[in-house]
């Protein structure tokens, strides 16, 4: 991800980032992420042609927007009340998006004639106590959800250019709920950026822990290449041409 497309975000919805925030995200390493976007992007232009792909992926897009939904709502309760409306929003957000996400798999599913399949769940109050370990989780939840925003709106912004560019059936139905998601993911952009900066006014430094999330999900990135990359080499496609 880069952050020169967060300022143009900014300017066009007229937010305006202070100095201590812009000094903090301008001091990670941009190039590497580059790099694991531009495999990423391969994998999506691949996926988007091949049915089992899709449902592979985007079951695991409706686990982890659950996960999140959860860890988000859970955190929301030690926020003050005013910061804790925006994370309860944002709680709930990320709930439908999981809902929309599993709805796009079985849309998948019925087209192939599989058998629709129900997302994993992935045990939270191991990560919920990890936050509330620290004297203000929630500034913390703020950073670590802030920066990955960010990756999910460049990601959603691949899928919808793969989607226009696939001659894939039920196109439409995947643009609209993709659009729809990535849409709220600017809302969280904002909202996460303005808890942020609540916390960098309080005095808190979050430079080492930004870097370290925006490392994290330079790795995981990376790793949703690879599982793709397994994915591929280990099943046969499945055309979904129109």
């Amino acid at each position: 991800m880069v952050i020169d497309e967060i300022y143009k975000l900014y300017d066009r919805v007229g937010f305006t980032a202070s100095d201590t925030y812009r000094a903090l995200f301008d001091s990670l390493p941009i190039d590497q992420a580059r790099l694991a976007m531009s495999a990423y992007t391969a994998t999506n232009t691949r996926m988007f042609a091949d049915g089992g792909a899709i449902i592979y992926r985007f079951l695991r897009h409706a686990t982890f927007e659950r996960e999140g939904s959860e860890i988000i709502g859970a955190l929301a309760k030690t926020a003050p009340p005013e910061q804790a409306a925006s994370l309860i929003s944002h709680s709930r957000d990320e709930g439908r998006h999981a809902l929309m996400f599993q709805a796009l798999a079985d849309v998948m599913c019925d087209h192939l004639e599989f058998e629709r399949v129900v997302p994993e769940r992935i045990e939270t109050a191991g990560t919920i106590a990890s936050f509330l370990s620290a004297d203000s989780a929630w500034m913390d939840l703020a950073c670590t959800i802030h920066v990955a925003e960010m990756r999910n709106y460049f990601i959603l912004s691949d899928y919808i250019a793969a989607i226009e560019s696939a001659p894939m059936v039920h196109k439409a139905k995947f643009l609209s709920a993709v659009r729809r998601v990535k849409e709220d993911e600017i809302r969280h952009i904002l909202s996460t950026a303005n808890l942020l900066e609540v916390a960098l006014q309080a005095g808190e430094s979050y430079i080492e822990k930004a870097a370290a999330n925006y490392m994290a999900y330079d790795q995981e990135c990376w790793m949703e290449v690879g599982l793709m990359a397994n994915y591929f080499s280990n099943n046969a496609p499945m055309p979904i041409r129109q």
